[in-house]
This record gives C-alpha cells, structure tokens and sequence, in this order.
C-alpha cells in the first residue's frame, strides 16, 4: 500500500502540472485578446465615418466569435476544477465517516478534526470557483488518512499473530480470532476501495485536463494562423503540438485532415482547395478511345471502311414500296414475287458501297469497332 500512495502523490503531481499549463494557455489568449480588442478601439476612435463604421463590422464580429469562444473555455475550466474539488471533498468526507465508525484511533480521530475546515461543496453551483489549494489540500488529507489506515492495519495484524500463538497453546478463542481477521480484511479491503476511488478520479481527470489542453491550443493556433501577432516560430510549435494531441487521442482522419487546415496559411488552404478541385474536374471516363486525338489520313493510308453516314445516305436511296404492298416491314409479302422485289433494294444496298457478307465498320478516334 506504501508503493501505491507514493505512485498516487506523483500521479496528482503530474496533474497540477496540467492545471498549471492549462492556466498559462489562457493567460496567453487573454494577452492576444486584450490585444486584439485595443486595435479595434484604434480602428473605431480614428475612423468614426458612418461608412468606416460600417466596413469595421467585420472586424468586430471576429473580436466577438473570439471573445465568446474565450468564455466558453473559461467556463469549462471552472467546471472541470470545480468537478475536482467535488470528487475529492465528497471522498473526504466518506473517509471521514467510516473512520469514526471503524477505526478507533485517537491520533487520526484528532487529525481529521483539525483539517475538517473545507469549504462546503454545493452540487447547484458546478461553475463556482473552489481555491486550487484546497483541492490540493483535499488530496494531501486523504493520502494521509490512507497511511494512517495502513498503520492501523499493520498494528491489527501483529497483535492478530500474538492472539494466534495464544490460541495454539488451547485457550478457546478460535472464534474470537476468526472475527479479529475478518475485522482486519474488511478494513484493508476498504482502503483498497478507498484507493481505486483516487486512481479513478486521477484517470478521469487526467482525461479532462488534457483535452482541454488541446482545446485551448486549437483556440491559440487558430487565432495566431488568423491574426498574426507572434513569432511564426511559435506559432508553428504552437500547432504541431496541437496536431501531435490530436493524434493521441484516436482522432479521425477526416476531422484531423480539417483541423489542419483550420489552423494553416492561407497559401496551404488555396493549394488545397485548387488540389480537391482538379481531383473534381477529371474526366469521367478515361480510356484512351476517348481521349485520343484522331490524326490526318493522307494518300498513303489504307482505305477503310465508309462510316454510318454514307449508310444512312444509302438508306435513303431506297425505292418506294408500290402502293399495293403494306406499310408495315414485318408484314409477310403475299407472294415470292413480290418477295423478290422487296429484296432487290436490301441486296442492292449492301452491294454498293460495300459487298456482301463483308463487316460493316466505324471509325471513332483511329479506334475501329466492329459490328
């Protein structure tokens, strides 16, 4: 249990380290804030025109997207510090309890009394402002009860082994060692729980405060890739750590893809959106007998064959049907005469320009396809 308090103490630590970052990030966007909304001022006191005006309604939109974003990021990092001290306080105060129910030790009876003094946790106002320092104290109060338990435990434990070795030599205290040791499980057990409780809230914690790093740096390198304040250097330290986050979390390629783009120059988005545009703008069909370009016939080529076109002009050259035959071409002819006569002009076509029996041809892009 020492090794597991110890990890717990440097996990918390680690913690702290997060919050602290996470401080600094809106104390730097709360400078480019200030910034921004003293330009504007400047815009507005030297240009009050109603047309100036009015072209400055842009520029004040984007201060106020900013202003709002900044809010809301200040609110969540009152809710997550203040889901911090509720976790803690509301542990606290469970140890507390089964301490002076189970564990009658006065030392730890006394500690507990001194550092009862927390600021009672209201669950009807998630957004109020709790003292860093108290919930750092919350955290240090709690390791200690542990320790205090383990000692306890430890102590329970010897004297367990002295009512054992006194059972052995035929006093009839069996009974009374079974429950000694199964008092001592529970208490241990109880710890155990007590300390799956802080591993929990460190995981979950930990969670929060990261992705409201990421957060928080999305909002940074967005406002610095829109308005350019700071060293480029920075600023592009700013969104690889920004993308690196992103990565860690199992974000989608698709969305990670669009915060790139988010958070790039303006050179990066046109080269993008030209590159999605001829992605868009390539033919649909791409095989060559459409795409190549037919080249001249001179005297020296081959013949070949007459396209649809001189068949279709030699369609048109056939006879008309005597008025005595029906209009109908499936009809069956009345008589081998008159057979015969319906087949002249369909021989006579084929004879001329082509012969019989020879495959009619069209040319379409120096590709010949035959039917």
């Amino acid at each position: 249990m020492e090794e597991q308090l110890s990890l717990l103490k440097s996990t918390f630590g680690e913690i702290v380290d997060l919050k602290e970052g996470n401080l600094a990030i809106l104390q730097s966007l709360e400078t480019r804030i200030k910034k921004i909304k003293d330009m504007y001022s400047e815009f507005i006191q030297t240009n009050r025109d109603k047309v100036f005006v009015f072209t400055l309604d842009s520029f004040h939109f984007q201060r106020k997207l900013i202003d709002l974003e900044y809010e809301d990021m200040n609110r969540m990092f009152l809710s997550i510090t203040n889901r911090m001290y509720c976790d803690y306080y509301k542990l606290f105060k469970i140890m507390v309890e089964y301490v002076r129910e189970h564990i009658p030790d006065n030392k730890l009876t006394d500690l507990i009394k001194v550092h009862d003094n927390f600021p009672i946790y209201k669950d009807l106002e998630p957004f109020k402002q709790y003292d860093f320092q108290y919930i750092q104290g919350l955290h240090e109060i709690i390791l200690v009860i542990l320790g205090y338990i383990h000692t306890y435990i430890t102590n329970k434990e010897h004297d367990l082994k002295v009512y054992q070795t006194k059972n052995q030599i035929g006093l009839n205290i069996d009974s009374f060692v079974s429950t000694f040791s199964f008092n001592i499980v529970v208490i241990r057990q109880q710890a155990v729980l007590f300390i799956n409780y802080i591993e929990f809230f460190h995981k979950i914690h930990t969670k929060y405060l990261k992705r409201f790093t990421t957060k928080l740096n999305l909002m940074l390198s967005q406002i610095n890739n829109d308005i350019k304040l700071d060293n480029p250097k920075d600023t592009a330290a700013v969104k690889n750590d920004t993308i690196n986050d992103l990565r860690e979390h199992g974000l989608d390629r698709d969305l990670l893809r669009q915060i790139k783009v988010s958070i790039s120059d303006e050179v990066s988005l046109s080269s993008d959106s030209s590159a999605e545009k001829g992605s868009r703008e390539r033919p649909l069909f791409e095989d060559d007998c459409f795409n190549t370009v037919p080249s001249e016939i001179t005297e020296d080529d081959s013949p070949v064959d007459p396209p649809l076109v001189e068949l279709a002009s030699a369609q048109e050259s056939f006879e008309e049907p005597d008025s005595g035959t029906s209009n109908d071409p499936w009809a069956k002819p009345e008589s081998p005469e008159s057979q015969e006569e319906e087949d002249e002009p369909f021989l006579s076509f084929y004879s001329s320009p082509l012969e019989l029996n020879q495959n009619v041809s069209v040319v379409v892009s120096n590709d010949v396809f035959s039917m």
